[in-house]
């Protein structure tokens, strides 16, 4: 079989209508490279999903279907299918558009082997007016542009700008660079991501015409209201612009002009003032929403602790926005604490304040000096603390702070996985899951998990989200080297251990501790596969000495929801 080089993302969400015409189109697709196609399908209501599954048995090594069993909404559909891309390069369409050329992706693919400094490839595209066939821009082109290249530019010129559309796109994987973008909008939204992989390369224009855009009243920008468009525009444009440090304001300032979407006064304002925060607050008058947070987090590659940070502030409502330690207001899910120290990166600044909601130690203070020897035990920031993962953290305050958290909730706000799913309606399909630390997977330690009678499963916490969510609840039992593994094990009420593997995971048991703190285990020791092996009275073991009550896990949920309410 020839490799696979190239994954196809193909969003749907109700094109009952169309979904067919655009899957015929890449089955077409003639290459001399293998290639797979991945149907994300936002739990759509019109027939769509039983034309994805028709798809994926009639053509299973080819096409994998991802039904979401409750609407993601827009953002996390696309961006949980871009989480699934392993191949070097990937293509984007929207279901209720086509492919015209059967060449396309070869086209597309020799270029971008050949024209290594660029980051993407688009072709020209027509419109079509499925719905007003005498509508008189029907196959008109969107360019009247020769083949070329282009690079970020400096200054907004109609001549170094073309917006080549999403089903034109074929993108180079590795830069996506998914672990440093802030906000996960980015590599979603057309505008947004265009200048996101403009960054990072240049863009090959190929004037032949090989993608149909149906304009229908159904599409999430097409479809809106004008003054809803304008909004989407104006977000994207924030997104983007923060995510380089409104270092390219006047950049897209210039779009916003051009596009009508400011007044004189707001014209003024966001092209004078010169602090990021300042700008930020500017564009969050034009949307009518609050400053966003901003929430620091590991830059490990789909860390499912980071994850659950970003479902839980969706969940609850909360704009939010990625941020570097030095620009944080908020810290939650993880052991990030240490991280607002003073240290050679952060300095002191008691005018700014950082809350804290959820988020502990990963080690105690002398462990972590040892590793990051210009620490010093002096908080960084003013701190107003929300809840604590642990009572380690807890006694930590306050003693470093001189005060009392005695009325603040105390756990880990990944306990709150069962307010994201529902797990008690998840079928079990395995008897033991394991969970390897994102540091763990390639050990051949796990191979010492030895079962005869009980089916077992190796969960992938990198992948989508909720899915690896539903993937958890499916099992009986959970083995995790990874803390949120067990977290959210006991969030769904499985039974749990931890595993050692190694010692690739910083601060040793000190944070194990401390989330275990909460429901009274004290000392918890994990089974090291470095020195046994795991047997089915093992499991039974686990099953049978499970200590965390789901009685006290609600209680500690329900504190904590209240504080996400009230952030």
């Amino acid at each position: 079989m020839t490799k696979e080089r190239l994954t196809v993302l193909v969003v749907t969400y109700n094109h009952v209508k169309y979904f067919e015409k655009c899957m015929d189109s890449i089955l077409s697709q003639k290459t001399d490279f293998g290639f797979k196609i991945h149907v994300v399908d936002d739990k759509s209501t019109d027939g769509t999903t039983d034309l994805v599954k028709k798809y994926a048995e009639k053509y299973p090594d080819k096409v994998k279907a991802y039904i979401r069993e409750q609407n993601y909404g827009v953002v996390k559909n696309i961006y949980e299918g871009i989480k699934s891309v392993d191949t070097e390069y990937y293509a984007f369409i929207e279901s209720d558009d086509y492919w015209c050329d059967d060449y396309k992706l070869q086209k597309q693919v020799d270029i971008l082997d050949t024209n290594t400094d660029c980051s993407f490839s688009g072709h020209n595209t027509i419109n079509n007016y499925p719905e007003d066939p005498e509508n008189k821009k029907n196959g008109k082109k969107f360019f009247k542009v020769k083949t070329q290249k282009f690079s970020f530019p400096k200054k907004f010129k109609k001549k170094d700008f073309i917006k080549i559309h999403p089903s034109s796109r074929v993108y180079r994987t590795s830069c996506l660079d998914l672990e440093n973008i802030r906000s996960i909008e980015v590599p979603v939204w057309d505008s947004t991501s265009y200048w996101w992989f403009l960054s990072k390369g240049k863009l090959h224009y190929l004037d032949e015409v090989m993608s149909v855009y149906n304009r229908t009243d159904t599409g999430v920008f097409s479809g809106a209201s004008k003054e809803k468009r304008d909004k989407m525009s104006i977000r994207n444009i924030l997104s983007v612009n923060k995510e380089f440090d409104y270092k390219r304001n006047d950049l897209f300032l210039s779009i916003l002009k051009r596009r009508k979407f400011v007044n004189f006064i707001n014209y003024i304002r966001l092209k004078y003032f010169t602090k990021p925060k300042k700008i930020e607050q500017e564009y969050c008058k034009l949307l009518g929403y609050a400053m966003p947070v901003r929430i620091y987090t590991s830059v490990a590659e789909n860390n499912l602790g980071d994850m659950l940070n970003y479902y839980l502030l969706e969940f609850y409502g909360k704009a939010y926005l990625r941020a570097y330690i030095e620009d944080a207001n908020l810290l939650a899910i993880g052991s990030v604490f240490d991280k607002i120290y003073v240290n050679k990166r952060l300095k002191k600044d008691l005018s700014k304040e950082v809350n804290v909601l959820g988020s502990g130690f990963i080690s105690d203070f002398e462990t972590y000096k040892s590793a990051k020897p210009k620490t010093l035990k002096v908080f960084a920031r003013k701190l107003n603390i929300l809840a604590l993962r642990g009572k380690t953290s807890k006694q930590r305050c306050e003693d470093e702070l001189g005060k009392s958290f005695d009325n603040i909730p105390l756990g880990d706000p990944g306990l709150l996985a069962n307010r994201l799913i529902d797990a008690k309606s998840v079928v079990k399909k395995y008897d033991v899951g394991i969970i390897p630390h994102y540091t763990d997977k390639k050990s051949e330690l796990f191979d010492r998990i030895k079962l005869e009678k009980y089916t077992a499963k190796v969960i992938d916490v990198s992948g989508d989200t909720l899915e690896t969510l539903k993937e958890i609840a499916g099992c009986r039992v959970i083995l995790s080297s990874a803390m949120h593994g067990l977290i959210c094990a006991d969030s769904f009420g499985i039974p749990n251990k931890w595993l050692e593997v190694s010692d690739n995971v910083f601060g040793g048991g000190y944070k194990f501790a401390d989330y275990y703190s909460v429901f009274g285990i004290k000392n918890p020791e994990p089974i090291d596969l470095r020195k046994k092996q795991v047997s089915d009275k093992d499991i039974e073991d686990v099953i049978s000495s499970y200590a965390v009550s789901a009685t006290r896990v609600e209680e500690i949920c329900a504190a904590l929801s209240e504080t996400y309410k009230n952030l």
